[in-house]
């Protein structure tokens, strides 16, 4: 999984690729799989891949993206917020990081 996060991280996207049927957790190969579908541009098979996940964090965080991507700023910030809401620990703490620096939230 550090494989595959450390590349989408650098926006290496074919790395990811490599590394993404490694992920054991079904739940977190999705999301990955997931966000790598957003960055490349297949937001509809994104879409398809998150109505399979059953963590609220994870499917806000992608709708989060996915709002970004169409320039639909408020409703990412509406999803931002919730999957911070909604995580804990760790997982909290980077994506309020990641959505102050991106979404000034």
């Amino acid at each position: 999984m550090y494989k595959v996060v450390q590349a989408l991280y650098f926006k290496d996207i074919d790395e990811a690729k490599l590394f993404i049927n490694q992920i054991k957790p079904l739940t977190y190969r999705l999301y990955y799989q997931s966000y790598i579908l957003l960055e490349e541009g297949d937001l509809d098979g994104a879409v398809d891949l998150m109505e399979k996940l059953s963590t609220k964090w994870m499917k806000d965080a992608l709708l989060a993206e996915h709002a970004r991507k169409l320039n639909n700023l408020p409703n990412a910030k509406h999803y931002a917020k919730n999957a911070v809401l909604q995580s804990k620990g760790l997982q909290r703490y980077l994506l309020q990081k990641t959505y102050e620096r991106e979404f000034r939230i």
